[in-house]
Protein backbone atom coordinates (compact mmCIF):
# COMPACT_ATOMS: atom_id res chain seq x y z
CA UNK A 1 0.00 0.00 0.00
CA UNK A 2 1.30 3.29 -0.95
CA UNK A 3 2.01 5.81 1.54
CA UNK A 4 -0.41 9.06 1.69
CA UNK A 5 0.37 11.98 -0.09
CA UNK A 6 3.06 14.59 1.05
CA UNK A 7 1.88 17.55 2.24
CA UNK A 8 1.35 20.17 -0.05
CA UNK A 9 1.22 23.39 2.32
CA UNK A 10 4.50 25.46 3.18
CA UNK A 11 5.65 25.13 6.48
CA UNK A 12 5.12 28.39 8.84
CA UNK A 13 8.51 28.04 10.72
CA UNK A 14 10.92 24.96 11.89
CA UNK A 15 11.24 24.70 15.63
CA UNK A 16 14.23 23.09 17.37
CA UNK A 17 13.89 20.63 20.29
CA UNK A 18 16.27 20.71 23.02
CA UNK A 19 14.19 18.16 24.52
CA UNK A 20 14.60 15.79 22.01
CA UNK A 21 17.30 17.51 19.69
CA UNK A 22 15.79 17.30 16.35
CA UNK A 23 14.26 19.89 14.35
CA UNK A 24 10.36 19.91 13.56
CA UNK A 25 8.47 21.21 10.68
CA UNK A 26 5.53 23.08 11.88
CA UNK A 27 2.34 23.91 9.47
CA UNK A 28 -0.31 26.32 10.40
CA UNK A 29 -4.23 26.77 9.65
CA UNK A 30 -6.05 29.03 11.28
CA UNK A 31 -8.85 31.64 10.88
CA UNK A 32 -8.01 35.45 9.91
CA UNK A 33 -7.88 38.06 12.02
CA UNK A 34 -11.13 39.33 11.12
CA UNK A 35 -12.84 36.05 10.80
CA UNK A 36 -12.92 35.59 14.67
CA UNK A 37 -13.19 38.31 17.82
CA UNK A 38 -10.64 36.00 20.49
CA UNK A 39 -8.03 33.50 21.02
CA UNK A 40 -8.65 30.24 19.35
CA UNK A 41 -8.60 26.83 20.28
CA UNK A 42 -5.84 24.70 18.70
CA UNK A 43 -5.13 21.05 17.66
CA UNK A 44 -1.68 19.76 17.05
CA UNK A 45 -1.43 17.08 14.29
CA UNK A 46 1.20 14.90 14.52
CA UNK A 47 2.58 13.32 11.17
CA UNK A 48 2.07 17.03 9.85
CA UNK A 49 4.42 16.03 6.84
CA UNK A 50 1.02 14.09 5.41
CA UNK A 51 -1.78 14.89 7.45
CA UNK A 52 -2.24 18.05 7.75
CA UNK A 53 -3.69 19.21 4.53
CA UNK A 54 -6.47 16.66 4.88
CA UNK A 55 -6.71 17.85 9.15
CA UNK A 56 -6.66 21.66 7.79
CA UNK A 57 -10.01 21.31 5.45
CA UNK A 58 -11.98 19.22 7.26
CA UNK A 59 -11.37 21.83 10.26
CA UNK A 60 -12.23 24.53 7.77
CA UNK A 61 -15.43 22.50 6.28
CA UNK A 62 -16.20 22.14 10.18
CA UNK A 63 -16.23 25.52 10.93
CA UNK A 64 -17.85 26.62 7.77
CA UNK A 65 -20.95 24.50 8.58
CA UNK A 66 -20.95 25.80 12.51
CA UNK A 67 -20.29 22.48 14.02
CA UNK A 68 -16.81 23.64 15.42
CA UNK A 69 -15.42 27.23 16.36
CA UNK A 70 -12.48 28.85 14.92
CA UNK A 71 -9.71 26.73 15.09
CA UNK A 72 -5.50 26.50 14.51
CA UNK A 73 -4.47 23.37 12.90
CA UNK A 74 -1.04 22.77 13.74
CA UNK A 75 0.51 19.99 11.75
CA UNK A 76 3.91 18.90 13.68
CA UNK A 77 6.17 17.27 10.72
CA UNK A 78 9.58 16.66 9.69
CA UNK A 79 10.33 17.55 6.47
CA UNK A 80 11.09 14.24 5.28
CA UNK A 81 8.97 10.91 4.12
CA UNK A 82 8.42 7.53 6.81
CA UNK A 83 11.33 5.91 6.74
CA UNK A 84 13.20 8.30 5.75
CA UNK A 85 16.59 10.22 7.83
CA UNK A 86 15.42 12.52 9.81
CA UNK A 87 11.98 11.50 9.92
CA UNK A 88 11.79 10.20 13.98
CA UNK A 89 8.21 9.55 14.51
CA UNK A 90 9.63 5.83 15.70
CA UNK A 91 11.30 7.53 18.51
CA UNK A 92 8.86 10.50 19.27
CA UNK A 93 5.77 8.34 19.00
CA UNK A 94 6.60 5.58 21.13
CA UNK A 95 6.21 5.42 25.09
CA UNK A 96 8.12 2.41 25.34
CA UNK A 97 11.96 1.08 23.86
CA UNK A 98 11.55 -2.33 22.34
CA UNK A 99 14.89 -4.15 20.95
CA UNK A 100 12.74 -4.01 17.42
CA UNK A 101 12.41 -0.27 17.25
CA UNK A 102 16.07 0.48 18.62
CA UNK A 103 15.47 4.21 19.14
CA UNK A 104 11.69 4.14 20.21
CA UNK A 105 10.42 4.82 23.89
CA UNK A 106 11.38 8.73 23.51
CA UNK A 107 7.49 9.90 23.72
CA UNK A 108 8.19 11.04 27.17
CA UNK A 109 10.68 13.68 25.84
CA UNK A 110 8.75 14.32 22.51
CA UNK A 111 5.44 15.28 24.78
CA UNK A 112 7.97 17.71 26.79
CA UNK A 113 8.72 19.40 23.75
CA UNK A 114 4.81 19.60 22.49
CA UNK A 115 3.91 21.47 26.26
CA UNK A 116 7.20 22.71 27.05
CA UNK A 117 8.99 24.60 23.63
CA UNK A 118 6.02 23.90 20.79
CA UNK A 119 3.19 25.39 22.37
CA UNK A 120 4.46 28.57 23.91
CA UNK A 121 6.37 29.35 20.71
CA UNK A 122 2.86 28.85 18.94
CA UNK A 123 1.48 31.19 21.95
CA UNK A 124 3.42 33.87 20.82
CA UNK A 125 3.07 33.53 17.39
CA UNK A 126 -0.54 33.29 17.31
CA UNK A 127 -3.68 33.85 19.45
CA UNK A 128 -4.34 30.87 20.89
CA UNK A 129 -6.73 29.58 23.66
CA UNK A 130 -4.87 27.97 26.54
CA UNK A 131 -7.84 25.92 27.27
CA UNK A 132 -8.98 22.92 25.12
CA UNK A 133 -5.95 22.02 23.82
CA UNK A 134 -6.29 18.97 21.35
CA UNK A 135 -4.08 15.72 20.18
CA UNK A 136 -4.52 14.01 17.12
CA UNK A 137 -2.77 11.16 15.92
CA UNK A 138 -3.05 8.54 13.41
CA UNK A 139 -1.14 4.38 13.39
CA UNK A 140 1.90 4.75 15.24
CA UNK A 141 1.20 8.60 16.29
CA UNK A 142 -2.34 7.22 17.94
CA UNK A 143 0.24 6.03 20.53
CA UNK A 144 1.62 9.08 21.20
CA UNK A 145 -2.24 10.72 21.69
CA UNK A 146 -2.90 8.19 24.27
CA UNK A 147 0.42 8.12 26.05
CA UNK A 148 -0.38 11.87 26.59
CA UNK A 149 -4.38 10.91 27.15
CA UNK A 150 -2.90 8.92 30.06
CA UNK A 151 -0.32 10.87 31.71
CA UNK A 152 -1.21 11.95 35.80
CA UNK A 153 -1.51 15.55 34.81
CA UNK A 154 -2.31 15.96 30.84
CA UNK A 155 -1.84 18.88 28.70
CA UNK A 156 -4.00 18.09 26.30
CA UNK A 157 -7.78 18.61 27.13
CA UNK A 158 -9.01 16.53 24.11
CA UNK A 159 -7.22 13.58 22.34
CA UNK A 160 -8.69 12.38 18.68
CA UNK A 161 -7.21 8.81 18.30
CA UNK A 162 -7.50 7.37 14.59
CA UNK A 163 -6.12 3.54 15.42
CA UNK A 164 -5.48 2.16 12.46
CA UNK A 165 -4.41 -0.96 13.30
CA UNK A 166 -6.20 -2.99 16.02
CA UNK A 167 -3.30 -5.54 16.48
CA UNK A 168 0.07 -4.56 16.32
CA UNK A 169 3.85 -7.30 17.32
CA UNK A 170 6.12 -4.46 18.92
CA UNK A 171 5.57 -4.81 22.26
CA UNK A 172 6.30 -1.04 22.40
CA UNK A 173 3.00 -0.87 21.28
CA UNK A 174 1.60 -2.85 23.93
CA UNK A 175 0.95 -0.85 27.21
CA UNK A 176 -0.89 1.97 25.78
CA UNK A 177 -3.64 -0.38 24.29
CA UNK A 178 -3.73 -2.26 27.41
CA UNK A 179 -4.92 1.03 29.11
CA UNK A 180 -7.32 1.70 26.91
CA UNK A 181 -8.58 -2.03 27.19
CA UNK A 182 -8.58 -1.14 30.93
CA UNK A 183 -11.40 1.41 30.73
CA UNK A 184 -11.63 5.41 30.55
CA UNK A 185 -12.18 5.20 34.28
CA UNK A 186 -8.21 5.35 34.36
CA UNK A 187 -8.54 8.90 32.29
CA UNK A 188 -7.63 11.83 34.43
CA UNK A 189 -11.03 14.13 36.04
CA UNK A 190 -12.31 16.46 33.10
CA UNK A 191 -9.92 14.78 29.74
CA UNK A 192 -11.47 13.71 27.13
CA UNK A 193 -10.34 11.07 24.52
CA UNK A 194 -12.18 10.68 21.19
CA UNK A 195 -11.29 6.79 19.73
CA UNK A 196 -11.84 5.59 15.71
CA UNK A 197 -10.86 2.40 14.97
CA UNK A 198 -10.04 1.39 11.18
CA UNK A 199 -9.39 -2.37 10.82
CA UNK A 200 -7.56 -1.30 6.72
CA UNK A 201 -3.74 -2.02 7.27
CA UNK A 202 -1.96 1.32 7.27
CA UNK A 203 0.89 1.90 5.48
CA UNK A 204 2.44 3.88 8.37
CA UNK A 205 2.22 2.29 11.13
Amino acid sequence: MRPPPITRAKPAFVSHSGETGSDYTIYVDGPGPSATPGPCPAVLVMDGDYLFDAAAKAARTLGEAGRIPPAYVIGVGYGAGFGKPGNFRGRDYTPTASPEEPASGGAGRFLDYLEGTLWPELSRRYPLRQAGRVIAGHSLGSLLVLHALFQAKPFFDLALNLVGQQEHPRPCLQAPRAQVVAGSQTLPRGRRGRIALDDRRSPAA
